[in-house]
């Protein structure tokens, strides 16, 4: 979201709602205000008055789709990987379903390959809208040469499989770097301990000094469970590329190697990891990352999302979204509510009934 807030603090009003504490949080962060469920998000609503309701994950369309519907305003989502991947599991996935479809969203954006996966959901095609990841190409784009060093970065959770880094760690005597983002990251540093700390593991740092953390490697590789599948087209991966990293991403699904570009290498075993970042990476690839990280800049495509909140309520209107990442897991049935009675009033007109 941080990416996305700072493209857009500067030509609208923004109010950031969530209803959970971050699991790290940065230093520096763009004011927001913490809720504890539906009524008080409505209460946001109706004082802040916005015109837009804008959303982050798939899932959050059954509470935007109830808000939209009771302050009668247009709301947006952007999606990001693991919860288009895991749409089918979810037991409430019709429900995301209907309110996706419904009149009040405008817009939903996606990766290309995740707007084929929404298709065969059911989501209908005149709503989404490709999107590539979000990343401010200008912040880390360095042509300069890069120092000796593997990086890795991500959230320490199973879906990310941080134990193949360690095995590469083992299997190579170059310096390897985890920059491990909360959750999990006590029991992994026990767990590289146990291995004999084949790698070298760091607490995040703040986003500002990332390029830095990529400008002292010359590989990123990225590791992933391929049992989960869970994960998608990580920020890391072109942030990497237009810092002049070489990329070296598991081949879990076909759609990496659009991902890619062109710029990194796919594996299928960490074990084939050592006999790519032994060698320097291709300048060919080096000059094709550069170029195809540009797909993933924010001040390139924020106006894939401002063209749709302006296309609905009409560009002589002010326009103060709120931007809510509403991650309901608790209060899911009070949450749907709205919807299911919503579906059933439908289903009603349709047959010519009445009835609550």
């Amino acid at each position: 979201m941080l990416n996305e807030v700072e493209a857009l603090k500067d030509n609208y009003d923004l109010l950031v709602v969530t209803p959970y504490k971050a699991d790290l949080a940065c230093r520096e962060h763009h004011p927001f205000q913490q809720i504890s469920g539906d009524e008080e998000l409505h209460a946001v609503i109706q004082q802040f008055k916005p015109d837009v309701l804008h959303g982050h994950y798939i899932y959050t369309a059954p509470t935007l789709a109830a808000a939209a519907e009771k302050f009668s305003i247009p709301f947006t989502i952007r999606t990001h990987s693991f919860d288009v991947l895991n749409l089918q599991h979810m037991t409430y996935g019709s429900l995301v379903r209907v309110a996706a479809n419904s009149d009040s969203c405008i817009g939903i954006l996606a990766f290309p390959y995740a707007c084929k996966l929404l298709t065969k959901y059911g989501i209908r095609q005149n709503k989404l809208h490709p999107c590539w990841p979000v990343m401010k190409f200008s912040r880390f784009y360095d042509r300069s040469d890069n120092r000796p060093g593997v990086l890795n970065i991500g959230a320490c959770i199973p879906k990310k499989r941080l134990e193949d880094f360690v095995e590469l760690g083992k299997l190579t005597s170059q310096r390897l770097n985890l920059y491990s983002i909360g959750f999990n990251t006590d029991a992994f540093l026990k767990f590289n301990s146990d291995n004999g700390s084949p790698i070298n593991i760091h607490r995040a740092v703040e986003p500002q000094e990332m390029p830095l953390v990529y400008k002292a490697h010359n590989w990123l590789v990225y590791t992933a469970c391929p049992t989960r599948n869970t994960v998608g087209w990580s920020m890391a991966v072109p942030e990497a590329q237009a810092a002049g990293l070489g990329i070296c991403f598991p081949n879990i699904r076909p759609d990496i190697q659009e991902f890619l570009g062109g710029a990194g290498f796919t594996y299928n075993s960490i074990h084939e990891v050592p006999d790519i970042i032994k060698e320097p990476y291709p300048q060919e690839m080096r000059e094709i990352g550069f170029e195809h990280a540009k797909k993933s800049d924010i001040d390139r495509h924020i106006h894939i999302l401002t063209d749709l909140w302006e296309s609905a309520i009409g560009k002589q209107q002010k326009i103060n979204p709120v931007i809510n990442n509403f991650i309901f897991y608790s209060r899911l049935r009070s949450t749907l509510l709205p919807v299911k009675n919503q579906l059933r009033k439908a289903k009603n007109l349709a047959r010519g009934t009445t009835g609550s």
